[in-house]
């Protein structure tokens, strides 16, 4: 899924984490999970395919993605459950390239 939505090739350097979410809407529940990886990437920038719906793609060091993960959860208007959503996985990578 990385090379289809970045074009970049990866190896798998281990697994971090799994992440559970239930999502409600009034009687109705949705279970998802995110599984996070350690992976690391081949040579070259990444490059988003038109079917995807990728905005940008920013790198950062390890000890910004705190604040990338504070900047997801201050989205306003219809992308704020989705910020809320997405650092969840951010703090989870954070806590395990920093700790």
């Amino acid at each position: 899924e990385i090379e289809e939505e970045t074009s970049l090739s990866v190896e798998l350097k281990h697994f971090v984490g799994v992440i559970e979410y239930q999502f409600v809407d009034g009687p109705r529940i949705a279970h998802f999970a995110s599984y996070v990886f350690h992976l690391v990437a081949g040579h070259g920038m990444p490059v988003p395919h038109t079917t995807e719906q990728i905005s940008e793609f920013r790198a950062v060091l390890p000890g910004q993605l705190a604040q990338v993960a504070a900047d997801l959860r201050n989205l306003i208007g219809d992308r704020r459950g989705w910020g809320q959503w997405r650092a969840l996985a951010h703090d989870l990578v954070y806590r395990h390239l920093t700790g």
